[in-house]
């Protein structure tokens, strides 16, 4: 199939255990999906921010599978997995994507139409987020700092909870603009 159809999805939502879970997981959405690895053209991995054992786990199985099978490995932002989600709701509104960092401060970043950065992703206190936000106008607020939650009444805003998710890691490195 094209960019955009899926075979076979495996998620688990986990604090522990990555090490052990993945390969398995991996295994059995190849299973589903019918393919060997050598049929893959590249291999997605999440490059965060997020869990930093999340990550590492993914990052170090992704660049196997990629260096066993002779194919590239493609890193994606989170920000972009879940600014991407959002993108048919944007109507003209700016799009900002709020991600956990399991502090008092989260990650944000501004995330275009073309699904390029704004600016820089940047760690905010809760103050310069309200400020940044009140000086906005219309946005789109997605992702999964317990943040957005200070937001939910706010007008202007359309809050959108999202994880970021295996799902959009691979539809963004299946995108044939290479996004």
């Amino acid at each position: 199939g094209g960019p955009g159809d899926v075979r076979a999805l495996e998620e688990e939502n986990t604090d522990h255990g990555h090490a052990t879970m993945l390969m398995p997981m991996i295994e059995r959405a190849r299973q589903k999906a019918g393919c060997a690895y050598g049929d893959f053209s590249r291999i997605a991995v999440a490059v965060g921010p997020g869990s930093f054992t999340g990550l590492r786990v993914g990052l170090a199985a992704a660049l196997g599978i990629g260096l066993a099978a002779g194919i590239p490995v493609v890193g994606v932002s989170s920000f972009l997995t879940v600014a991407h989600g959002a993108m048919d709701e944007r109507h003209g509104r700016r799009v900002f994507a709020l991600l956990d960092s399991r502090r008092e401060e989260p990650f944000l970043a501004e995330v275009d139409d073309s699904l390029q950065f704004v600016g820089p992703p940047i760690v905010v206190s809760l103050d310069e987020l309200d400020a940044i936000l009140a000086s906005a106008g219309p946005l789109i607020l997605t992702g999964d700092a317990p943040a957005m939650g200070r937001y939910a009444e706010q007008r202007g805003i359309h809050i959108i909870q999202s994880m970021p998710g295996a799902l959009f890691v691979a539809l963004l490195a299946a995108d044939p603009e290479g996004r």
